[in-house]
């Protein structure tokens, strides 16, 4: 095996590792993950929950402006935060419409409670 069929490979090799380890990336991918973990578990989230997240979300965005982004780079970044923008509009949605129901559902008891109440005065 000659020297320039081993120093090739191992060039392009370490090249890889290093950009694929760059805190760029890492950024992309914690965006990529943070997208993925709403839309699964949004559902779940509490009030404290989405505050986190949105906190998180923030921290990511203000990084990734930090970075020159190629262009495919910034494609993702956008549809990624497009995707967890649509998944926040969701989860505030449906922990507010829950909790509009929950407290309908706690004022029609209380009416039902009191006509019972004065029923039995009567």
């Amino acid at each position: 095996m000659n020297i320039k069929s081993f120093i090739l490979p191992s060039v392009l090799c370490v090249g890889m590792l290093m950009t694929s380890c760059s805190p760029k990336t890492t950024a992309i991918n914690n965006l990529r993950s943070l997208t993925y973990d709403i839309r699964d578990h949004g559902a779940e989230y509490t009030v404290r929950d989405w505050k986190e997240v949105k906190e998180r979300f923030d921290k990511l965005s203000n990084k990734l402006n930090t970075y020159d982004l190629t262009r495919e780079e910034n494609d993702e970044i956008g549809r990624l935060k497009g995707q967890c923008v649509s998944y926040f509009a969701k989860g505030v949605f449906e922990n507010v419409s829950t909790k509009v129901v929950n407290t309908a559902a706690q004022a029609k008891g209380i009416i039902e409670g009191i006509k019972e109440g004065l029923k039995d005065k009567k």
